[in-house]
Order: structure tokens, then sequence, then C-alpha cells
């Protein structure tokens, strides 16, 4: 994929148009980003977040500012900038060190342990409302059995948490 399309005026001149329109970036909330990385400058130094940190203070930072936006705080009382800038400014950040600071990626990605045996199929019956379930015990070791007017009953295994998920669709009563 190219990231220039063609255009051809009226006056049969043409000019390459560039897929990254800046053009289209809202000029005062960029401004509002710009300070922010201006009062950041004041606190920490020019370009001192470059050097890079752990994701996860920044994710927690940008949730942080995200929830105080939403819970109906338009400013932070330390910078006087919008939340929603500090919101931007940790996204930017991020999208920065995912080139240049991969090594500090602390985002939590469960893995399985490698002598994990693939999970069994499920024995199960449904009579008469009754659902009964049991799991290889090398991989779940429990036991369900309710007494549920069903419909549906689905069974999911998230390989990466180490867990399932259960959902039953019950009959109106």
């Amino acid at each position: 994929m190219t990231d220039e399309i063609r255009s051809v005026s009226s006056t049969g001149g043409e000019k390459g148009v560039k897929l990254a329109r800046y053009d289209l970036i809202p000029a005062v909330p960029l401004r509002d980003l710009a300070e922010h990385y201006g009062r950041g400058a004041e606190k920490y130094d020019d370009n001192q977040w470059r050097k890079g940190y752990e994701w996860s203070k920044s994710f927690a930072a940008l949730q942080r500012h995200a929830w105080q936006f939403w819970s109906g705080e338009d400013y932070d009382e330390e910078t006087g900038s919008p939340h929603m800038a500090a919101v931007a400014w940790h996204a930017f950040a991020l999208l920065e060190f995912m080139r240049t600071h991969p090594n500090f990626d602390d985002r939590h990605t469960a893995t399985l342990p490698p002598d994990l045996p693939p999970l069994n199929p499920v024995i199960g019956t449904i009579e008469s409302g009754l659902i009964g379930a049991s799991f290889d015990p090398k991989v779940i070791t429990s036991t369900v059995t309710r007494q549920l007017p069903v419909d549906t009953i689905v069974l999911n295994h998230n390989h990466d948490v180490q867990g399932f998920n259960v959902g039953i669709t019950g009959r109106a009563a």
C-alpha cells in the first residue's frame, strides 16, 4: 500500500497527497497537548521522557486522567492541563515506546507453562435440568453440579489465563 494518492486539479496540475494528513488534526487540542509537553519539560527537563520507563507507569497515569475526566473533572489541579491532554500525552508516549523502548514493556501477558497438557473434552450431561460436568484433574480440578432449567451450556477454556468460562442460557420459569 502506498502512502501517496495522486490528485489532479481542475487546471490539470498534479500533486501527490500523502496518507498522513496533519491538516486534519484539530489545532486547539493539539495546542493543549503541546502545552502539556511544555509543562512536563518544566517539571522534568526537555525530552527526559524519551529515556523511557516502564509502560505500566504511563498506562496507569493515562487511566487516572481518563477516569478523572469521566468523573466530571476537566482540568488537572497540578498542571492546569485538560485531563484529556494528559491522556493523549501518555498515549503518545506509549506509542513512541512501542518503537523505541520495547525493553520497558511490562504489560502482563499470561502464558501457559510449556508442560501443560491440552484441554481434554468436557464430559457433561443434561438430564431433566441436571448439569454435571467433570474435567481432567490434570487441567482443572473442579466438578460443577447444579439443578438449573437450562437450554444451552457454553464452555470456553482460555489458555491465556489458565481458566474457563461457563455461559448458561436458561429457560423462563
